[in-house]
């Protein structure tokens, strides 16, 4: 029979389990490779007749593509619909008349580049791999249990299975980061 009293449902809890695992580990990968500091320009357009700030899509493109203030600025020479007016940069756009407003600033990102979760307090990492632990035994009996309702196995058997399964559980470590790390190497190249 192969199991199906509870409709192979108990497989979420091992799915569940495997998404913190790794969730776990890349938290602490993270920690390991640490941010770095780094320069971008921002942006904004200031509506000269309301004082309304706004941030359209191209001029957030614009600042991606240019390293420093001055680059940008050069680059708008060759724009027809940017005027210079007293060492101050206009554009009419959609939302009126704008003074362009542009400056340097600093950012912190991950030093791989990739984004990360992250938590000010240790202990949400610690009840983390508490639950980890629980979700991984919770998966352990669910398919014992499972394999028992459906007659796969006796009551014995049943016993048998859950101790050896369980102490493979206790005898292995919780979260295999090497095994992890790869993986995530793996889809940094892809």
């Amino acid at each position: 029979m192969s199991g199906g009293h509870f409709d192979y449902y108990q497989h979420h809890i091992e799915e569940i389990a495997e998404h913190l695992e790794k969730d776990i580990a890349d938290i602490e990968f993270a920690k390991e490779i640490g941010k770095i500091k780094k320069k971008e320009l921002y942006a904004h357009l200031v509506n000269v007749d309301s004082g309304s700030k706004y941030w359209p899509h191209w001029l957030m493109e614009m600042c991606h593509r240019y390293e420093t203030r001055d680059e940008f600025m050069k680059s708008l020479k060759h724009r027809s619909h940017f005027h210079e007016k007293d060492g101050k940069v206009f554009v009419e756009d959609y939302n009126g008349f704008c003074e362009l407003v542009v400056y340097e600033g600093e950012s912190e990102e991950w030093a791989d580049g990739n984004w990360h979760y992250e938590f000010e307090d240790p202990e949400i990492l610690e009840e983390f791999k508490k639950g980890l632990k629980i979700l991984k035994t919770a998966a352990i009996y669910a398919q014992r249990i499972d394999w028992l309702l459906s007659g796969d196995d006796g009551e014995e058997s049943f016993k048998e299975r859950l101790k050896e399964e369980l102490d493979e559980l206790e005898s292995k470590p919780l979260i295999d980061y090497d095994y992890w790390k790869k993986i995530m190497e793996e889809d940094d190249r892809d």
